[in-house]
């Protein structure tokens, strides 16, 4: 009886990891497009939002994201033409893209040992090319990292 209790409790682990690993085009947008996002709004935003940590039960601060200083209508298109393929993603038929152009961004650090509500961040604004993982659909579902853009 102990080990099928433990086997579904460790089914029920995993599958709410897939189902916190997969992202929709509203999870991009929520996570990381904001176009009015500022440096010292990092520990409000971060807050508010609440992204994960360690996985979605858990109260622990998120270490780090990057917020997209733009509109959804900028970004999207990195996609589907406005970038330029640089990988593939975890899922079938998802394709990484670096962006053409490049973007205002501001990344808030924090420390993960923190517990939410009690998150704090500091943020840094700076200009870089985006790279995203677009599902099969043609549309971001994963901020995967940027690159800064001297000069």
């Amino acid at each position: 009886m102990e080990v099928r209790a433990f086997c579904l409790v460790l089914l029920l682990v995993m599958c709410s990891a897939l189902l916190a690993e997969a992202q929709t085009w509203d999870d991009f947008k929520f996570k990381h497009i904001y176009g009015s996002m500022t440096e010292n709004a990092c520990s409000r935003v971060m807050n508010q939002k609440k992204p994960e940590g360690n996985g979605p039960f858990s109260n622990s601060c998120k270490e780090r994201n990057t917020f997209i200083r733009a509109t959804d209508g900028l970004v999207k298109p990195v996609c589907t033409g406005a970038g330029t393929v640089v990988g593939r993603g975890n899922r079938q038929g998802e394709i990484i893209y670096e962006s053409n152009q490049v973007f205002s961004v501001v990344t808030c650090t924090g420390n993960p040992n923190q517990r939410y509500p009690r998150c704090e961040y500091r943020g840094r604004r700076d200009t870089r090319k985006i790279t995203i993982t677009c599902n099969n659909n043609g549309v971001p579902v994963h901020y995967n990292e940027d690159t800064l853009v001297i000069g």
